[in-house]
C-alpha cells in the first residue's frame, strides 16, 4: 500500500466528492493507463475499488471522485464524512482492467452517473494522444452531473454531450443514434449502473460488433 495525502477535496456534484491525492512523504506515485483503479483504505478499515479520474501521466497526484451512497457499509460514506484536507490515507497500485483499444479509429464513451470517472481519464490521455473520440454522459440532472464544467471548457470543449434526465427509451434512442453514425473500427466504453451498461452493450454489438464494445 501506497501513503498518500488528501491535497484537496471539491463537491463536484450532488453527493460527489473528489479527492485529490498526493504522495506523502517517501512515496512515489506513478502513470497509469487511462480506465485504471486503485484500491483506497478508508478511515474505517473498509477497502473500496475507485477509478482513478486525472491526467494518467500526471504523477504528482491522483484525483479520485466518491459517490456517498445510501446504503453505504462504511466505504463512501467515512470518505465523505471522515477524511478531510491535509490528512493521509492508504491506496493501492494502479491497477487496470478497463482499457482503450489500440485499435480503434473512433472511441465513444458512454457514461452515467459517477461512471464518468475512469472514461474522463481515458478522455484526458485520447486528448494527448490526438485521437478522435467522444464522450457522452448521462445523469439525472445537471446538478447530478461531476466535473461537467471541466468537460464543457477547453481541451473537453465540443468533444462531449450532456443528456441529462432522459427517460429509458429516450437513452435508448441517443444511444442508437451515437452508434449508428460510428465510423469503421468504432470502439465503445462504457461504466454506469448495470442497466445503463446493458443497454450499451446491447446497440453496442449490434452496431459496432460484440468486440468493440467494453
Amino acid at each position: 500500500m501506497l501513503k498518500v495525502r488528501v491535497a484537496k477535496i471539491v463537491e463536484e456534484a450532488r453527493d460527489i466528492r473528489s479527492f485529490l491525492l498526493v504522495p506523502a512523504e517517501g512515496t512515489e506515485l506513478c502513470a497509469y493507463e487511462p480506465g485504471a483503479h486503485v484500491d483506497v483504505l478508508g478511515p474505517t478499515g473498509v477497502t473500496r475499488q475507485y477509478s482513478l479520474c486525472s491526467p494518467p501521466d500526471d504523477v504528482s497526484g491522483y484525483l479520485i471522485a466518491v459517490k456517498r451512497e445510501a446504503t453505504s457499509r462504511g466505504g463512501s460514506a467515512a470518505l465523505h464524512d471522515a477524511v478531510s484536507e491535509g490528512e493521509q490515507l492508504q491506496i493501492g497500485a494502479p491497477r487496470n482492467l478497463f482499457r482503450l483499444s489500440a485499435h480503434a479509429a473512433l472511441h465513444l464513451l458512454f457514461a452515467a452517473g459517477i461512471g464518468v470517472t475512469p472514461l474522463l481519464s481515458m478522455a484526458h490521455a485520447l486528448n494527448c494522444q490526438g485521437q478522435p473520440y467522444h464522450l457522452h454522459y448521462f445523469a439525472p440532472s445537471a446538478e447530478h452531473a461531476a466535473f461537467a464544467g471541466l468537460l464543457g471548457t477547453g481541451e473537453f470543449e465540443g468533444r462531449a454531450t450532456f443528456h441529462f434526465g432522459l427517460e429509458r427509451e429516450t437513452v435508448d434512442s441517443v444511444l442508437e443514434a451515437a452508434m449508428s453514425a460510428a465510423v469503421p473500427a468504432t470502439h465503445a466504453y462504457t461504466c454506469g449502473p448495470a442497466a445503463f451498461m446493458d443497454a450499451v452493450v446491447r446497440v453496442g454489438e449490434r452496431l459496432v460488433g460484440t468486440d468493440a464494445v467494453h
